[in-house]
């Protein structure tokens, strides 16, 4: 309840592809509001390729998240 007090959310992508980890994340911003981009934390519970690959991918797209929206 204290964490949800404030507007923030969890949220947990299990068995998605690559990609699709990082367009959930995307489309999950829209619903949260583009200004909480930069306080996101993400946690790697499980190291695996598939991980190490999603993370890269969503690292590499990093900037579709913060940039150009208006927000610092």
């Amino acid at each position: 309840e204290a964490f949800n007090s404030d507007g923030r959310s969890f949220h947990f992508f299990l068995g998605v592809e690559t990609e699709e980890f990082t367009e959930r994340y995307f489309l999950q911003l829209a619903v949260n509001g583009y200004f909480m981009a930069p306080e996101s934390f993400l946690h790697v519970a499980y190291g695996s390729p598939e991980n190490d690959s999603a993370f890269a991918y969503f690292q590499k797209h990093y900037a579709r998240q913060v940039m150009g929206w208006g927000v610092f």
